[in-house]
């Protein structure tokens, strides 16, 4: 199968580094401590409120953290908190406000509770843009090569490919390709899961129809 979208495909991904500092202590004497756990899991719940609240309704947008590291025991409150997560956007305008929003409303927050905050902001890769005309060429290409049942139009994805730098100085064409077959464990399984493999085979598919779309746009 292959997979094609005309316009923006892939989102901006930025990455999101969040130090919650407070004091540590005795889990006994919380009283005697800033406990940047509570601080933290407020932060996240928070900040989730930006997605829902703060973003215009219809406008793709994702925040997602995947590491939380308090480092303390049963019974010892630490004095920091790290938080790593990622933000998906499609609109460059809105993604530039966030840059200034999410680091200025964590920062409120977290003092307003005792603590300090380091936010660190890293811009990452740009949305994917493909082309509408290299791209209904290259469809074409794909139906001819692996027939119109097995190429699809899709929707955007919140994933992010660095792919998208190159969209952005040239037109580009980035196509899906399936990777998934019931004789391969694992390779229906979803993206970063432990499980996770692909189809090796397909990867003949795809050097083919790069190649097959390369000599078509020379013609």
């Amino acid at each position: 199968m292959l997979g094609f979208r005309s316009g923006p495909f892939m989102a901006a991904a930025d990455e999101m580094y969040l130090t919650v500092k407070g004091l540590g202590g005795h889990a006994g004497s919380p009283h005697l401590c800033i406990d940047p756990v509570i601080i933290a899991a407020h932060l996240l719940v928070s900040l989730q409120q930006v997605v829902s609240r703060r973003n215009k309704p219809g406008r793709p947008m994702v925040m997602s953290f995947g590491k939380v590291i308090a480092n303390g025991a049963t019974n010892i409150i630490p004095d920091q908190v790290t938080i790593d997560g990622t933000l998906r956007t499609f609109d460059e305008g809105w993604r530039a406000e966030l840059h200034d929003l999410l680091p200025r409303m964590a920062g409120e927050l977290v003092r307003s509770m005792g603590g300090e905050l380091d936010f660190r902001l890293v811009k990452g890769s740009p949305v994917v843009k493909n082309d509408p005309e290299l791209n209904a060429r290259i469809r074409a290409v794909a139906v001819d090569y692996v027939g119109a049942e097995n190429v699809v139009d899709m929707d955007i994805r919140m994933g992010a490919e660095d792919f998208a730098y190159y969209t952005h100085v040239m037109p580009g064409c980035f196509f899906r390709l399936g990777t998934g077959n019931p004789d391969v464990p694992g390779s229906r399984s979803g993206l970063h899961r432990e499980e996770f493999d692909v189809d090796e085979n397909a990867m003949v598919l795809g050097a083919g129809l790069m190649a097959a779309g390369a000599l078509s746009e020379l013609r």
